[in-house]
Parts: C-alpha cells; sequence; structure tokens
C-alpha cells in the first residue's frame, strides 16, 4: 500500500512539472571555457498562463567567475548570486543576459566538467521554478607544480604550492601578508611584517626562523626548531625532534691493566733478593754478638 502512495505521489510532481505553467531556461554562449574568457549567460521566462505573473529572479554563477555587465542584474549580497526582479505577461516570454569572465581559474576545477548553479523564479503567490543545470566543461590546463615533497623548488611559490613554500620563504613571490613573517621576496615596505633589521645578514635579538628566515636560517641558533627534512641540524632542537640531526652516542668502558708474567717473574726475584739479604745480615750480626762474647 505504501508503495503504491510514493508512485502516486511520484507521478503527480512529474505531471505537474511536464504542465508548469511557468518554463525557466538558462544556457550559455560557449560551454568550454580557459582563463580569460568572456561568455554570455542568457535566461528565459515563458509564462503559459492566461494572466501576468511577477516575482523575483535569482541567477547562480560559478565561484571562478565574476560578473563584468551584470545589466539589468542586481548583486544579491550573498556570493555567487544577482537578482532581478521581473513581469511577463500572459502567455509571452521574456528574456535576459549578462556577461560572464573567468580570469583566474583555480587548479583543482581545470580539465573538468562542472555543474553550474540553477536559477530560481520566486513568484509573488510564493510558487517557485527552477531552471535546468548547465554544464561547462574547463578546459584550462593543469600547470601544479607542487610535488608535496617539503621542499620549496623552482616553479613552486606560496600561491601554487602553499604545502611546499609557507608564506615568509624565499620562492620569488612577494605575499604581502601581515602574518609576523617577513618574506624575503619582499622590497622594503612592501611588508608590514619586515623591519629595517631584516635582511641585513644577522640574526638579530627578536628575530627568529619564524619572523626573519633569510637572517635566521635552520642552521641558526635563534630558540626556534625548524623540525622539516631539509638536511640542516637545528640547533635549537631537542634530540630526536629534528630528523636531520643524527643522535651520537658514546659508550664508556671500563680497562682492567693486568701485569705480563715477565713483571711478575722479576717481582719474585727482588722479594726472593730482599729477604736473603736480611736473613744474611741477622746472621753476620748474630756471629759478630757471640765473638764479643768470648772475648775473641
Amino acid at each position: 500500500m505504501l508503495k503504491k502512495i510514493i508512485f502516486i505521489l511520484v507521478l503527480i510532481s512529474f505531471i505537474l512539472s511536464v504542465n508548469a505553467s511557468v518554463e525557466l531556461t538558462k544556457s550559455y554562449s560557449a560551454t568550454e571555457i580557459r582563463s580569460g574568457d568572456e561568455i554570455i549567460v542568457y535566461l528565459s521566462i515563458e509564462n503559459k498562463e492566461d494572466k501576468i505573473i511577477s516575482g523575483v529572479l535569482i541567477e547562480g554563477y560559478p565561484p571562478f567567475a565574476s560578473p563584468k555587465e551584470c545589466g539589468v542584474f542586481k548583486p544579491s549580497g550573498v556570493g555567487g548570486t544577482l537578482n532581478l526582479n521581473v513581469s511577463v505577461d500572459a502567455l509571452s516570454k521574456r528574456e535576459y543576459n549578462y556577461t560572464l569572465t573567468f580570469e583566474s581559474i583555480p587548479q583543482p576545477v581545470r580539465e573538468k566538467e562542472y555543474d553550474v548553479a540553477q536559477a530560481e523564479l520566486i513568484l509573488a503567490d510564493d510558487s517557485r521554478y527552477y531552471s535546468n543545470t548547465p554544464k561547462i566543461y574547463v578546459k584550462e590546463a593543469i600547470t601544479l607544480q607542487c610535488n608535496f615533497d617539503s621542499i620549496c623548488e623552482p616553479g613552486e611559490n606560496n600561491h601554487n604550492c602553499p604545502q611546499d613554500c609557507p608564506s615568509g620563504l624565499e620562492d620569488g613571490l612577494c605575499d604581502g601578508l601581515e602574518d609576523l613573517k617577513c618574506d624575503p621576496d619582499c622590497q622594503i615596505g612592501q611588508d608590514p611584517d619586515c623591519t629595517t633589521e631584516c635582511g641585513n645578514g644577522l640574526c638579530d635579538e627578536g628575530e627568529d626562523y619564524l619572523v626573519c628566515r633569510i637572517d635566521c636560517p635552520p642552521q641558526t641558533k635563534d630558540g626556534f626548531c625548524v623540525y622539516t627534512a631539509d638536511a640542516i641540524c637545528d640547533p635549537d632542537c631537542a634530540p630526536g625532534e629534528d630528523p636531520d640531526c643524527i643522535a651520537e652516542t658514546t659508550t664508556t668502558s671500563t680497562t682492567y691493566i693486568t701485569p705480563d708474567s715477565n713483571e711478575i717473574d722479576d717481582i719474585i726475584v727482588y722479594a726472593a733478593s730482599l729477604i736473603a739479604l736480611v736473613l744474611v745480615y741477622f746472621m753476620v750480626a748474630s756471629l759478630n754478638k757471640k765473638k764479643s762474647m768470648r772475648g775473641w
């Protein structure tokens, strides 16, 4: 019974959508996109009722595009959408258009198909109609240089590879961000974090690898441990903290000195000789005493 009810509801919604009194369509002048392209967005409202309709048309566009000529549309205050108050006479059609520009297409959406947001029409009676979902194909070539090896290599910078080139690293690109990191690629005045001391070749007081990498490289003792695998042992790291620091272990051993057999023999001979001399001495002394007692 429940399955029949669900089937009937689905069938009714399908019939209503087919026989909708208002039809909203959306299309693009081009479906293959590259950086710098400009395309025209076409919107059409067909009123199949025998009375005038009015409401608000809400149009959405890709986040990597921006309206160049909005025409009659106005920004809605919500990112990626435009608004337009519309009124369509009975049994008639109205068409609208505006221009989109694709100045900079991010790497993640390149070389793939992208579903563009539907347009929505909200009428005065609170009924809602939605357009089709157009598709575009971003043909911009993928030029990603990032290999995620924690080393900022040629061709990589903080923009195209922030994983390998964090802010403040020398990568040929001045970020100019106020992030407590002096970017060595910036000229004086370009980065608010760069003081007159940073860049003088000395790791001054108050500077460390995080604040001024150009003056305080990893091998400098500055109180900041750079524990990345960069073939440099940072003297500020604790044992086991920097993989580049190889622990030097020392072993102590107790050496026992034992005299060789020749030395032992010599000691025995000396001792025997000494004992013999003492015995001879006492024997001579005893004989002399006896002679003196006999009057010899």
